[in-house]
């Protein structure tokens, strides 16, 4: 059990920033497919934007992002595809962000835009660092 925890302290000293995104992922995608009318705009579209795609997207991107922070071997490629994956997770949110707070009139995704777009600069951080 020590050896355990050990190897999990060593990997969060080496790669906190994919830790730290794959939580966030993973409870952003437990929060869209738990809310299923969080997006009210664009109206002909709210069943495909509140279906629970998006949620496992993210979910699966979270935890995509945790195998390759404990992976032994540093995947390069896999980190890759990984971020860029959630990238376009992000990027596809933050526009359905700002077309609901812009379009819709909707105020209560104000907050939520300004924190899905940090973590959308903090996947290009890791990106360009990495």
């Amino acid at each position: 059990m020590k050896k355990v925890f050990t190897y999990t302290r060593t990997q969060l000293e080496r790669h906190p920033l994919h830790i730290i995104l794959a939580f966030v992922l993973c409870g952003l995608g437990a929060f869209l497919i738990a809310n299923d009318s969080y997006f009210t705009w664009p109206p002909a579209l709210r069943a495909v934007v509140n279906s629970d795609f998006f949620g496992t997207w993210a979910i699966f991107n979270g935890l995509g992002l945790l195998y390759v922070a404990f992976c032994r071997p540093w995947p390069y490629r896999a980190n890759l595809i990984w971020l860029m994956s959630t990238a376009g997770f992000l990027g596809c949110e933050t526009a359905m962000e700002i077309a609901h707070d812009v379009l819709g009139k909707a105020d209560h995704t104000t907050g939520f835009l300004v924190l899905v777009l940090g973590y959308l600069i903090l996947a290009f951080v890791i990106a360009k660092k990495d």
